[in-house]
């Protein structure tokens, strides 16, 4: 009997990926000197930290439970096998997730935050994938939880996606708002040119842009 490695290299993902969280906050309040965002100070956003600290604590706690739970046969049949192979895909998926996540931190830079900070000052960040994508990094951790979901496959790690889900939302709602009021119509114009999770709008003017074809 050996252990589930794709539950394993999805628990390891998600533990460094909140710890990479961890570690931005801190460094950008010794570097910026300016508030990280870890205790929120829009009311809005202290109820979503309210249900997402509790989520994202079993979201890290969960894989390895599972994995710690997890015995897989030596030998596999060949459903049984396919179903394996596609585990491993779903983890592959987590590595890329966390490592496109990273890349937007650095494109962030001083910009980014937990939570909406109204003292600190920021710029609309509109390079690489916010170019096409208004929220790369939620859309990068909605599909991160996706891939935990499909790995580990239990009833309390799909409830807990649904919470991270709607904390997402919740919380992309809250800065559109945030940051509507801090760019005025440079914002709207940027909604317009970009999609909230998907490159759909981006997508579309690519096809405009080409033409029809023959």
């Amino acid at each position: 009997m050996q252990r589930d490695m794709p539950t394993a290299i999805v628990a390891v993902v998600v533990s460094v990926y909140w710890l990479a969280v961890m570690a931005m906050a801190a460094r950008s309040w010794i570097r910026f000197r300016g508030p990280a965002g870890l205790i929120p100070k829009v009311s809005r956003e202290r109820w979503i930290w309210l249900l997402w600290i509790p989520a994202v604590i079993a979201w890290i706690i969960l894989p390895w439970q599972a994995w710690d739970d997890s015995q897989q046969p030596a030998e596999f049949d060949n459903f049984t096998g396919l179903l394996h192979i596609s585990r491993y895909a779903f983890a592959l998926l987590a590595i890329t997730a966390f490592g496109l996540t990273v890349h937007c931190w650095f494109v962030m830079g001083a910009n980014w935050s937990l939570a909406v900070t109204p003292r600190k000052q920021t710029s609309l960040v509109t390079r690489g994938a916010f170019g096409v994508v208004r929220h790369p990094i939620y859309a990068l951790s909605l599909l991160l939880m996706l891939t935990t979901v499909l790995t580990v496959a239990s009833g309390p790690i799909l409830l807990v996606g649904l919470i991270h889900t709607a904390m997402i939302v919740a919380k992309t709602l809250s800065e559109e708002r945030y940051l509507r009021q801090l760019h005025g119509p440079a914002y709207d114009r940027y909604c317009q040119q970009t999609g909230r999770y998907l490159p759909v709008r981006w997508l579309r003017r690519t096809r405009s842009a080409e033409g029809p074809t023959l």
